[in-house]
């Protein structure tokens, strides 16, 4: 969602500064949606207007600036017919910033809540499938539950798995075996979490 706006407006804000738009962990509209592109535009009409006023409020002179944090202003706000809070840095150019002159890097921000929240996902994820998995076991079937990640810098196999274990204690319905696979790279990686209702540790989980 984010990244043709990123590619429409960098290099092009104004003034001798870079900037950094923050975004919530949870942003994203999926490519499908109908507001899509409307989303976006609206995005990109907030940066460039709050860019130019940070701009015409912090001056443009910051040649004799030493420290970076002196040059730093930022605003956060909901841009209309945006769905999500926004924050958008201006930095002065300085040999400890990077990006050329009116450059825009964007980052998601983690919410307080990340472990809860991820505490509450797995048990969703649980609730979704263990019950269809379940029928197929009294079947007779051996039952197989594939999880996907695809955000390395926030979780990995050992978070994952933390939160597992205890989520599969609360269970009746257990699969007889869940498998984590991270699709952030061209290389896909497959780990064994648990078998026959034993959580595998994690040293000896890479399958």
């Amino acid at each position: 969602m984010i990244a043709p706006v990123k590619a429409t407006l960098s290099g092009t804000l104004p003034g001798d500064a870079v900037y950094d738009l923050h975004l919530p962990l949870d942003c994203g509209l999926g490519r499908k949606s109908a507001g899509l592109r409307q989303a976006q535009d609206a995005l990109g009409r907030w940066v460039r207007e709050v860019a130019e006023l940070l701009t015409e409020s912090d001056g443009d002179n910051f040649a004799t600036v030493r420290h970076p944090e002196r040059g730093h202003s930022c605003v956060s706000g909901k841009p209309a017919g945006f769905p999500y809070e926004v924050t958008l840095h201006r930095w002065a150019r300085s040999r400890l910033t990077r990006g050329e002159p009116g450059s825009l890097a964007v980052a998601r921000v983690a919410p307080e809540d990340l472990e809860p929240a991820r505490k509450v996902r797995m048990r969703k994820a649980l609730e979704d499938k263990c019950t269809k998995l379940g029928r197929c076991k009294t079947g007779g079937a051996r039952t197989v539950l594939a999880l996907e990640s695809s955000d390395l810098p926030l979780s990995n196999v050992v978070l994952i798995g933390e939160v597992l274990a205890p989520a599969l204690d609360e269970r009746q319905d257990v699969p007889d075996e869940v498998y984590l696979v991270e699709t952030d790279s061209n290389l896909w990686c497959v780990y064994l979490l648990a078998v026959d209702g034993e959580c595998v540790p994690v040293g000896a989980a890479n399958v």
